[in-house]
């Protein structure tokens, strides 16, 4: 109800907006997408091992202590999903996480950072957005990045109208142009992180032929719920 109060309600569908990218209750459109991998240090994870890193390499004894994923990590909620990994998996995986005293990092970009630097050998979950920010400010040399399969992708960071907008067709118009093949195509140059549904972007390139997790609309409501079983799981982990 309150958000019926401060959010501008629009047929996003009828105006073009590929329904996927409408978030389910209708008020805001998913302008930014995610994908979900491993990032390495590339003198202590050779290119060789680092390209065929997998999930369940991520908790393995011989990277004990050696591991950072962030503190919100959304790549084990798409994973739990049940035609997934599923809950059972996708908790004993966290549990292992928690013998292999995984460092949680606040800070993805410092997370990032801190692996070029050799802190840690690998890190997990990251964004290839992050990644490719480090690409494009010629900081990757020592950074390398693979698309562990299942590769989880996230449609997200809702954008919306406010009530009451002094130029509602105007904002219409412009959140429906960054949702276009154009606008994506630009935030995908920029950022990294534009649709895999918009065809010609990096990441729609990316998972092309390859195994793709999708954050389910019916799973991702219940998103702090499995987060909550995640980290309960974890225990109490180690955050910076």
């Amino acid at each position: 109800a309150l958000r019926a109060n401060v959010v501008e309600k629009v047929d996003w569908k009828s105006l073009g907006v590929t329904p996927a990218h409408v978030h389910p209750d209708g008020f805001g459109v998913n302008y930014r997408s995610q994908l979900y991998g491993i990032a390495y240090n590339r003198k202590l994870v050779p290119d060789d091992v680092g390209k065929k890193l997998t999930w369940e390499d991520c908790a393995a004894p011989k990277w004990k202590k050696k591991v950072a994923m962030d503190s919100r990590p959304r790549h084990l909620e798409i994973l739990w999903q049940p035609k997934v990994w599923g809950r059972e998996k996708t908790l004993a995986h966290a549990r292992q996480l928690a013998a292999n005293e995984t460092i949680f990092e606040r800070d993805r970009t410092g997370a990032m950072t801190k692996l070029a630097l050799g802190e840690y050998a690998i890190d997990c979950g990251s964004f290839y957005s992050t990644y490719y920010e480090q690409t494009r400010s010629g900081k990757a040399e020592q950074i390398g990045f693979t698309l562990a399969e299942p590769i989880p992708v996230n449609l997200g960071d809702v954008v919306f109208i406010p009530r009451g907008a002094a130029h509602l067709n105007s904002t219409k118009l412009w959140i429906v142009w960054s949702l276009s093949e154009e606008g994506q195509r630009l935030l995908d140059e920029v950022e990294g992180n534009g649709s895999p549904l918009i065809p010609g972007t990096q990441t729609a390139k990316l998972i092309t032929g390859k195994k793709a997790a999708w954050y389910e609309p019916q799973y991702r409501a219940k998103a702090e719920e499995i987060l909550k079983e995640i980290l309960e799981a974890v225990g109490l982990p180690i955050v910076r």
